[in-house]
């Protein structure tokens, strides 16, 4: 059961990441251009990659809560 969630989890992490990062170029670029910049790549490159951290650690909060509540199901008690 831990094991598929933490497969759906990790599928989740590429799906989500990707679409943050798009979605962060896409907002990057257009701010880039609204500023009248001359460094547009930056920009994108700057929105891409804050997309796709924020989409990722979304995702592995989820597997870390997923992995803790089998832990302690079966007994362990973690410290974070």
């Amino acid at each position: 059961m831990a094991a598929e969630w933490y497969q759906r989890a990790q599928n989740q992490a590429v799906a989500k990441g990707l679409t943050g990062a798009l979605l962060g170029a896409g907002l990057g670029y257009g701010l880039g251009r609204a500023w009248g910049g001359h460094n547009n790549a930056g920009w994108t490159a700057t929105g891409a990659a804050a997309g796709a951290a924020g989409a990722l650690g979304s995702v592995e909060n989820h597997a870390d809560t997923v992995f803790k509540n089998c832990m302690e199901n079966r007994g362990y008690k973690l410290l974070w």
